[in-house]
């Protein structure tokens, strides 16, 4: 998942090198800690299920663990996209905006932010400030406007529910 296909098709060929791949989402803290629970739970369910499902049809176990590494995998894409749109609606209310342009939470995990690149997760612009959004804070943080105007805006718009 985290950078090509090539990557994600050897972390699944040999699921422990998949654990190298969740060094992205573990150096965001706060974020972990929001899709830990989703991730194991989809894991150890899924697998349960898919192990005494293939013992009742009379197939090899082994499978199991497949079925419950996809399972993990995808409740953690799903739990990361509505947490990511929660955290970026709660934080851009905290600087008057109400909409803003964002990537979705799988695409963020193929494109990590670096430095001087040109693709963002998220891009808020309010009364002549740009923000982009940062996954290891949970946070917009403030660019140059110098900066800003380098920056390809991603292609959805995310319009906010209104607060209470």
């Amino acid at each position: 998942m985290a950078g090509s296909p090539l990557i994600a098709l050897a972390g699944a060929a040999f699921p422990p090198s998949a654990l190298f791949l969740m060094g992205r989402i573990l150096r965001a803290p706060a974020l972990a800690a929001e899709l830990a629970p989703w991730a194991l739970g989809g894991f150890l369910l899924a697998g349960l299920g898919g192990l005494l499902f293939l013992k009742w049809r009379g197939a090899r176990p082994v499978w199991a663990l497949g079925v419950a590494l996809l399972a993990g995998t995808l409740a953690m894409v799903v739990a990361g996209e509505l947490t990511s749109r929660r955290a970026m609606c709660a934080e851009a209310a905290k600087h008057g905006a109400t909409a803003f342009m964002r990537n979705s939470f799988s695409w963020s995990l193929r494109h990590p932010r670096r430095e001087y690149n040109f693709e963002v997760h998220a891009l808020s612009q309010q009364d002549d400030v740009t923000r982009v959004w940062s996954y290891q804070h949970m946070r917009w943080d403030v660019i140059p406007p110098t900066v800003s105007q380098n920056i390809d805006a991603p292609p959805h718009r995310m319009v906010c529910p209104r607060q209470p």
